[in-house]
């Protein structure tokens, strides 16, 4: 899947040539569109094999590189805990290696670049293991 800020633009002018009030609303937004909201098949992106869904920005310029570099840089572990759903989760960018999160399916552990969050017997004791990456 992939999202595109042209193709939704694309889209919404085609439909709001039937309808005047979507016409009205999309011009009213002057090129602020819900792009994040409106999936397009995702055609000729690969998915690692493993994983079920890859993200792949394509980003306008140099501001928006170096804001998505400051938001990446502050992903950590917490997002597993808010997500549960997800696995892993990788963040690929020109650095020479990858940062990782992983949830381990042995004993609730959380492993990440950091070390692992061991949750124990109840969700108000957890401790901070001293494992180093890619280690139990």
């Amino acid at each position: 899947m992939r999202f595109s800020l042209r193709g939704t633009a694309a889209l919404l002018a085609e439909l709001a040539a039937d309808h005047p009030a979507l016409a009205e609303e999309v011009g009213r937004r002057h090129g602020d569109l819900p792009a994040l909201r409106l999936p397009f098949a995702g055609e000729g992106l690969a998915v690692p094999e493993g994983y079920t869904t890859a993200v792949t920005l394509d980003l306008r310029g140099p501001a928006e590189v170096e804001a998505v570099r400051r938001t990446l840089a502050e992903v950590d572990d917490i997002v597993l805990l808010a997500l549960p759903a997800l696995a892993e989760i990788v963040v690929e960018t020109d650095a020479p290696h990858p940062a990782v999160w992983s949830t381990c399916a042995t004993a609730g552990t959380r492993r990440t670049p950091r070390g692992s969050w061991t949750r124990r017997s109840s969700p108000s004791d957890r401790s901070r293991s001293a494992s180093a990456p890619g280690g139990p």
